[in-house]
């Protein structure tokens, strides 16, 4: 039985992964809270830090596969906390290789690849992210890529695009979808938005797990990959398809904001490696 040991259990993304998790033939041990949870039994404390003289990976149930999902501050991603969070994981991460760990899936994201007005493949080059958390993903995918020359472990880096679908509340992140579905449970009449022009490829936190789950399963080396639908939308038509879907009684108000400096006017994916992955 593949073991699967995972971070970031209790956010957005992690929590639904392992929901769907618990139907597969693994032995699933989780990272929640800074705490080592299994079977939903919490069992003992993890730390990430600069200095770890520890085994983390045998007190995280040695396992086959790791998958590190954990990363706060998800709310300001012009924080310059996210630099000394890639430091901490690196070292973190770097425990768990030295220890025996031989396949390692790390999250990324879009913004790593910085203002191309082009659809974004896994093999353009990276030279300008524009934001501290775009900046610092990829300084942490560079110096595991130094680790693994050094090292004989698996890789691969998941690039998430935009994700929504299912209630998700917390102080720690947010997306446009939980703000819409927020305001739409307090009855708000009104939602405002920028012009709506922006293209954004969004694909739906279902798929999303399904296809992380399936990429675990395959047990392999894969480097980086795209998790994105591929499709091309602009902000305007997605929320409107989003009302009309699912109901939504809430008003959209466009014009009312501004794009935020740090945010590209287009960021598609192409999800080709993607689909090569999950047929073969």
């Amino acid at each position: 039985m593949l073991k699967v040991t995972l971070s970031g259990a209790s956010g957005y993304i992690g929590s639904r992964i392992i929901k769907n998790l618990k139907s597969k033939r693994v032995d699933l041990t989780a990272l929640k809270n800074k705490r080592i949870i299994k079977s939903n039994v919490a069992k003992k404390n993890y730390f990430i830090g600069n200095k770890i003289k520890k085994n983390l990976f045998k007190k995280i149930n040695k396992p086959d596969v790791f998958v590190h999902l954990a990363w706060p501050d998800l709310n300001d991603h012009n924080s310059k906390k996210h630099f000394e969070t890639e430091k901490k994981h690196y070292y973190f991460l770097k425990n768990l290789i030295d220890h025996g760990l031989k396949n390692l899936i790390v999250t990324g994201t879009c913004f790593e690849y910085g203002n191309k007005n082009i659809i974004l493949k896994e093999n353009l080059k990276i030279d300008k992210p524009i934001t501290s958390y775009g900046i610092a993903k990829n300084n942490l995918r560079l110096r595991l890529l130094k680790l693994k020359k050094k090292k004989n472990f698996k890789f691969t880096w998941l690039r998430l695009f935009f994700v929504y679908g299912v209630e998700y509340k917390s102080k720690y992140q947010s997306n446009l979808w939980s703000d819409i579905i927020d305001c739409e449970k307090k009855n708000q009449s009104f939602f405002y938005l920028t012009s709506g022009k922006q293209v954004r490829d969004y694909l739906h936190i279902d798929k999303v797990s399904k296809y992380i789950i399936e990429i675990i399963l395959k047990n392999k080396s894969f480097g980086i990959v795209n998790i994105c639908s591929g499709n091309k939308k602009s902000l305007k038509d997605i929320v409107i398809l989003w009302k009309k879907k699912y109901k939504l009684k809430i008003n959209f108000v466009f014009d009312k904001k501004k794009l935020k400096k740090h945010e590209p006017i287009k960021i598609i994916g192409s999800n080709l490696k993607l689909k090569k992955i999950l047929s073969s």
